[in-house]
């Protein structure tokens, strides 16, 4: 199992809580010099001395913002479909990231209008050479998706995978043009996740499109030692946006349009829902995943996020992990 970085808790008292790999928890109390004095409960990871007492060490190891980084992807400018959600959604989204301590400079940004499938797949393969051995990668995408049981495009995907639709789908003629023009998540996606995941980087895709369960893999075809993915749809079902015209029947987060997954998620992952299932101050991948769930069914939408691994298959305890971990 990957080792990543610290999750950062900011006080209004002014101390800093830092949990570490393996939930151990330090609080700074006190800087100077590149030098960060803690005081610890747990030990475990530092090698420090007893439980509860104080030491010093070198404040490069708690550097979160070099560690942590992600891609965010919005696709709404398409001629026969546009979304209203997606521009909201990764905005949104990079400011919850920034609040947990991703430095903005290790966030990159696909904007609708510049969606496309060479700027997407760019991105994508870039992450290996941003990122180091132990970096926490976030992959986020809203738009467009589909996959074979998408009987109204009916695509020519594996059934054991999904696609995104990049916003240049227009251009096809051909359903061989829109094979190749389609992400699918089999044949284009998969082999740069499972690079990241032999090569040490933990990997939490979030992906907010129809028919989008199967897109890095399904049941035992889902094979990574640290990736976590949740898609705001099973392989079967469309999902939800919620637009301007709708905000007074399903009011969002800030008063904007939003994937109604998303702005669940976007509640879930800011703490105004009480995912917290046992009161340890952390929220893990699977309490999340429940966390989302319940409330999208109590909002009454129709599709329902799925998780991968699925904790029977969760060898490596990924899903115990707290987010952003």
């Amino acid at each position: 199992m990957v080792e990543s970085a610290p999750v950062r808790n900011d006080f209004p008292d002014g101390r800093i809580l830092y949990v570490l790999p393996k939930g151990e928890r330090i609080y700074i109390v006190g800087s100077s010099g590149g030098e960060c004095e803690i005081k610890s409960d747990e030990w475990g990871s530092l090698g420090g001395p007893d439980s509860g007492s104080r030491s010093v060490i070198d404040c490069r190891f708690l550097d979160i913002e070099s560690r942590m980084h992600a891609l965010l992807i919005g696709a709404a400018e398409y001629p026969n479909q546009p979304l209203e959600g997606p521009r909201f959604d990764v905005l949104a989204v990079k400011k919850s990231l920034i609040s947990k301590g991703i430095h903005p400079k290790n966030i990159t940004v696909i904007n609708p209008g510049k969606a496309t499938k060479e700027s997407i797949m760019n991105e994508l393969s870039e992450l290996k050479t941003k990122t180091n051995p132990g970096d926490f990668v976030f992959i986020y995408y809203s738009g467009l998706g589909t996959s074979a049981f998408d009987y109204n495009i009916r695509p020519p995907l594996s059934e054991n995978s999904a696609a995104i639709i990049p916003e240049d789908v227009a251009s096809v003629k051909t359903r061989k043009e829109l094979l190749e023009k389609l992400i699918d998540g089999l044949r284009d996606v998969q082999p740069i996740i499972r690079d990241l995941d032999v090569n040490g980087r933990f990997v939490w895709f979030v992906l907010d499109s129809e028919y989008g369960a199967n897109f890095l893999g399904v049941g035992s075809t889902f094979k990574y030692e640290n990736v976590v993915f949740i898609s705001s749809a099973g392989a079967h079902e469309k999902s939800a946006e919620i637009p301007r015209r709708m905000l007074s029947t399903f009011p969002t987060i800030d008063n904007e349009p939003h994937g109604a997954f998303t702005n669940t998620f976007l509640e879930a992952i800011n703490g105004l829902l009480d995912c917290d299932e046992d009161q340890n101050a952390l929220i893990s991948y699977a309490e999340l995943n429940r966390c989302v769930r319940s409330r999208m069914n109590e909002r009454g939408f129709s599709h329902t996020p799925v998780m991968y691994p699925e904790l029977s298959e969760d060898n490596e305890e990924l899903l115990s992990r707290p987010i952003f971990h």
